[in-house]
């Protein structure tokens, strides 16, 4: 991450603007900037979609697995939805991490807290749409074991 702190600053100093004229370029709140350049929080999709875009650079260049800074191509829309879902799969297997670590009592509540607003949305007519199947995996650079 802290390749990405440093390439967003760094882009952002080449423009010549600051942290709040790029929240506000992109429509972020500053501080969400700032978490970015300090390298304690990465962009989500969304965002590093809106920083590639304004930079005109590719999303490696920003997440630091390319050196080249040169303008990006766009991607297909299988390439957006294929890196979308891997950052949904990210954040999902976070939560259930965190999930699994949570005391019975814990769970329970969240179980039910889903389970009430699922009920609550479809009787009202506003879930989001269809549903799907995930497997939920250990990321690759994860070691098995003990906590």
């Amino acid at each position: 991450m802290a390749i990405t702190a440093e390439r967003i600053k760094q882009l952002r100093k080449k423009k010549g603007i600051s942290q709040s004229e790029l929240a506000e370029l992109i429509g972020v709140k500053t501080n969400t900037v700032s978490t970015w350049e300090r390298g304690t929080r990465k962009p989500d999709f969304e965002a590093l979609n809106l920083l590639s875009n304004y930079f005109e650079v590719s999303f490696e260049y920003i997440l630091g697995s390319s050196d080249k800074e040169e303008a990006r191509v766009v991607p297909t829309q299988d390439e957006l939805d294929e890196l979308a879902l891997s950052a949904l799969a990210d954040e999902l297997y976070d939560n259930v991490k965190k999930y699994s670590m949570l005391s019975n009592k814990s769970q329970k509540m969240i179980d039910a807290l889903i389970s009430a607003t699922y009920q609550m949305e479809k009787s009202e007519g506003e879930l989001k749409g269809e549903s799907f199947d995930i497997t939920i995996a250990p990321k690759k650079e994860m070691k098995v074991g003990c906590l």
